[in-house]
């Protein structure tokens, strides 16, 4: 929180309601900043909130196939032949098997004309 004294101010060789209309949009600034820093820190806990529940989405649906297999789905396909899924959704996939060069990676899975594609 921002706190700007309101005590008057007066500048050498100028009036002194110049130096108070710039107080006043000083003011003015400093209340739309902390105005938008409040709305910011609400746009911020709603967007942590959607994080948080897409990655508990990605962690139910891949970990489930993981858990039976011992290892992540290499591919879209081989979630839907794990989970079953019918519809498009973002799982964790490692493209070139446990243990090898590339990281796992998220990925949105869809089904067009009952084949699986993978969306990277």
């Amino acid at each position: 929180t921002f706190v700007v004294p309101t005590a008057k101010t007066s500048q050498c060789g100028s009036s002194q309601g110049t130096g108070e209309t710039n107080l006043q949009q000083i003011q003015e600034q400093i209340g739309e900043l902390q105005s938008k820093y409040q709305e910011l820190s609400q746009q911020k806990v709603v967007l942590e909130e959607r994080l948080s529940a897409v990655e508990d989405n990605i962690s139910n649906k891949t970990l489930s196939g993981a858990a039976a297999t011992g290892y992540l789905p290499s591919s879209c396909s081989e979630v839907a032949e794990r989970s079953g899924f019918e519809d498009q959704g973002y799982y964790v996939i490692d493209v070139d098997g446990p243990d090898r060069g590339l990281m796992p990676m998220i990925v949105q899975c869809s089904i067009q004309d009952q084949t699986a594609i993978t969306l990277i």
